[in-house]
């Protein structure tokens, strides 16, 4: 409906003329027919289209570092100068370590005091085990006491059964002579036996109370005994006791001397350590480049003061830059690691290609992103803290592409001029036939601009000739010819299909 509508205003102009001839009685057909109009013809081929986004941000050199020395000091020598190339490890400032060889210094005191102690904690060591080793043999000794006071006690209390035996014997003949003794009285008294028999049982009853007297003495002093071993076992014990805790306070200065020792092995290796970071700060007084790349402002001058982490200077390396893009959470799931992102130039070009290294987990609260950082490498062309536009690639696809100048609009439908034969055939001057061509107004659906080209969604196919000049002239049916080089256009200029990016 919309191209109907576009012929109305051709077809009644064309009418007009046609009436106008004929009012004017011109009889020669074709005499007065319009001039077909010269214009740029463009044949489409496929082409690569982009799908993409652009973006904007500050490019960061991967290898930037700003100088500051480790240690304080007087600059006694400048070796580099701003803007010279460094390589790494190339030294840039010599300062004077004054107060780093006082520190070194004291820490070679402290080293040697921490060998002294643990010198004299190795004496007390050997002091403690010999005392260790003392108090456990006079633990052996105290036992192998109780030991034998054990065996005295039991050979005691073996003599002292043996002893009350003896007395209960003694005690059973002394009772046998008393009853003996009153038989034989009673029996001389009655005249029954001779006083002899008497006498006899009195000697008997003598004999037998001295026996039992003698036992008793013996009982009494095997008991003797036996309480003396007693003792003497109970007083072993406790020598063993004492011995056995004397060992014990022995072997806690062994483990108390060890644990001393192990502090002054840890006090030295720490006075070590402490001796050689001091001694590292010595080195500290050359400062060297991290990184290879170009020296930035240096305002310093020999004998100025500088002190631990005062910056004065960059090293800029522009081999490789890193570049953040927030990317619409939309696209999210369009996003993946190695994306080519080029830089898009001021002409509208296609510039460095990097590629994404890193995307972030988490989006922005505040813009609903997503982080992506590129690393580029640089051609050159690129300059670090450089604001840049970059596209992100993210599909290609084959289509079209025409130049933007060769679109026209009416409303939101977008319209391109298409070259088409008329259809009717004459004889040219010189005798051969010729085919006339006419603009044909035809819609298209675009997509986004490449370059300086449309990509063309649809409407067009391979072959066909598109007019890239003298648009505003052009009207649908309108007789036209290819433009040549003795006619060109006065406000156009032939377009090149852009090649994919």
């Amino acid at each position: 409906m919309v191209r109907k509508r576009s012929q109305f205003p051709v077809i009644g102009s064309m009418v007009a003329l046609a009436l106008l001839n004929t009012a004017c009685g011109g009889d020669k057909p074709g005499a007065n027919a319009p001039r077909a109009i010269p214009v740029q013809l463009q044949t489409l081929e496929p082409s690569s289209v982009v799908d993409s986004n652009e973006f904007v941000g500050n490019l960061v050199a991967t290898n930037f570092v700003e100088l500051a020395p480790k240690i304080d000091g007087r600059i006694l020598r400048i070796y580099a100068q701003w803007g010279q190339q460094v390589n790494e490890g190339d030294p840039i400032l010599l300062l004077e370590p004054t107060q780093q060889q006082e520190n070194v210094n004291a820490a070679v005191g402290n080293l040697n005091i921490q060998r002294s102690n643990f010198q004299v904690s190795e004496a007390n060591l050997r002091t403690s085990e010999s005392e260790r080793d003392a108090a456990q043999s006079f633990v052996t000794t105290q036992e192998a006491n109780l030991a034998r006071a054990i065996a005295d006690l039991a050979n005691s209390q073996e003599v002292l059964k043996t002893r009350e035996a003896d007395l209960k014997r003694a005690q059973a003949n002394l009772n046998l002579a008393q009853i003996n003794f009153k038989r034989a009285q009673f029996l001389v008294e009655t005249g029954v036996q001779p006083q002899q028999d008497l006498d006899n049982r009195t000697t008997e009853l003598e004999d037998a109370r001295a026996n039992t007297e003698a036992a008793q003495k013996t009982v009494q002093a095997a008991k003797a005994t036996v309480q003396a071993n007693q003792s003497s076992v109970s007083a072993s014990r406790s020598a063993v006791q004492q011995a056995k805790d004397n060992y014990q306070a022995a072997v806690q200065r062994v483990s108390a001397s060890r644990a001393t020792i192990n502090a002054q092995k840890g006090a030295i290796e720490q006075a070590q350590g402490q001796l050689g970071a001091t001694s590292q700060e010595l080195i500290y007084n050359r400062v060297l480049a991290p990184v290879s790349g170009v020296v930035g402002n240096l305002p310093l001058q020999i004998g100025d003061f500088v002190r631990t982490g005062q910056s004065f200077t960059t090293i800029t390396n522009n081999n490789e830059f890193e570049l953040d893009i927030n990317v619409p959470v939309e696209r999210y799931n369009d996003l993946r690691l190695g994306l080519p992102v080029e830089v898009v130039r001021s002409d509208g070009q296609a510039g460095e290609v990097g590629r994404i290294s890193f995307i972030s987990p988490t989006a922005n609260r505040n813009d609903q992103s997503i982080l992506a950082k590129v690393i580029f490498k640089n051609d050159g062309s690129l300059r670090n803290n450089q604001y840049v536009r970059v596209r992100i690639i993210w599909d290609r696809q084959p289509g079209f592409l025409i130049p933007t100048t060769a679109v026209t609009s009416i409303g939101a439908q977008q319209f391109i001029f298409v070259a088409q034969p008329k259809n009717t055939q004459g004889e040219g001057k010189d005798g051969t036939s010729s085919t006339e061509l006419v603009a044909r107004q035809t819609p298209v659906v675009l997509g986004g601009i490449q370059g300086q080209s449309y990509q063309v969604l649809s409407g067009v196919k391979a072959g066909e000739r598109v007019a890239v000049s003298r648009i505003l002239e052009l009207r649908d049916g309108i007789a036209i010819e290819p433009a040549s080089a003795a006619t060109p256009s006065s406000n156009s200029s032939p377009e090149k299909l852009e090649s994919s990016l």
